[in-house]
């Protein structure tokens, strides 16, 4: 068997795997094809080796992916290694020895970092729901209020909408999580049910101009990106607006909150969404103010006249 074979066997073992309930595919089967295209040739797949895989790890630090990018790549390597050992396609030794190759680490290597989007406050999303066409600057402040997902503001329709105590809830179809059996519970607070359309069919926000139909991840962006543009100020995406009202989120309401808020099943990914140094930061000043720190600042302004 070669490595081409392999791959072919395991991209349609993936299609078929990664679906949601519904049957309809998720984009995980072509992300795995990406990621193993470069490995496709007519060695045979029982020669794949340490050295081998280390000429594919190089191969995508030339092409300039940052770390968490190449190590997430090579971890779907070794699946799919691991999946062809499991069926007996190749010797067991084959896909053992790739977990000896340690992934890159921070500090340690001088491939590209991941950027850190930056936090917006209040003052610039509402700044940017001013300049933003509608419907997108109504989708900017509902997905802000309920820390939504990019793709979960998008893809809202009103069929998906319930009353349940006076409170409006959103039950998306699909959710990130809905593989581990979770449902995913959003609830709309009355200062983001106003920037939506009172009743309606279909999607909640629809595009105004052809081709009709709901916004995707990419196009909400667009427009935000444009509109920033536009003004001359620093470009927001949709993911900064979901990590920053996660921040608000852990600092008033506490840990759990934003997990809630985030719809995470798990406490430790929450906290790679806030910026829980800025938090801590920002706590420890309040009790020094409270304390009386730097309470007779007003009199050396006044000293000085």
């Amino acid at each position: 068997m070669t490595l081409d074979e392999l791959i072919r066997g395991y991209l349609d073992h993936a299609d078929q795997y990664y679906r949601r309930g519904d049957g309809t595919p998720t984009r995980h089967a072509k992300n795995l094809e990406i990621a193993l295209r470069p490995l496709r040739s007519d060695l045979r797949a029982d020669r794949f080796n340490l050295a081998s895989f280390r000429m594919y790890r190089d191969k995508l630090l030339e092409r300039g992916l940052q770390r968490s990018t190449v190590n997430q790549w090579c971890g779907w390597v070794r699946g799919c290694f691991r999946w062809a050992a499991q069926r007996e396609l190749i010797p067991a030794e084959v896909a053992h020895q790739l977990k000896l190759m340690e992934p890159l680490r921070f500090g340690r290597t001088s491939c590209r970092e991941r950027t850190i989007s930056k936090l917006v406050g209040r003052e610039v999303v509402h700044h940017l729901a001013r300049i933003c066409p509608q419907p997108v600057a109504s989708m900017v402040m509902v997905q802000w209020l309920c820390g939504m997902r990019p793709g979960e503001v998008c893809a809202m329709r009103f069929d998906q909408l319930q009353k349940i105590e006076g409170w409006t809830v959103y039950i998306p179809e699909h959710h990130k999580t809905q593989h581990y059996g979770k449902t995913r519970t959003i609830v709309i607070p009355l200062c983001a049910r106003e920037f939506m359309p009172k009743d309606g069919e279909g999607y909640v926000f629809m595009k105004p101009r052809r081709p009709a139909g709901p916004y995707t991840t990419n196009t909400y962006a667009q427009v935000m990106r444009r509109a920033c543009k536009k003004q001359g100020i620093d470009v927001v995406t949709p993911g900064q607006l979901r990590r920053s009202a996660a921040t608000i989120a852990r600092r008033v309401a506490g840990k759990e909150a934003a997990q809630r808020l985030l719809g995470h099943t798990s406490g430790d990914m929450t906290e790679h969404y806030y910026d829980l140094e800025l938090i801590d930061a920002i706590e420890s000043m309040e009790q020094l103010v409270t304390a009386g720190w730097g309470r007779e600042s007003a009199e050396v302004l006044a000293s000085r006249g």
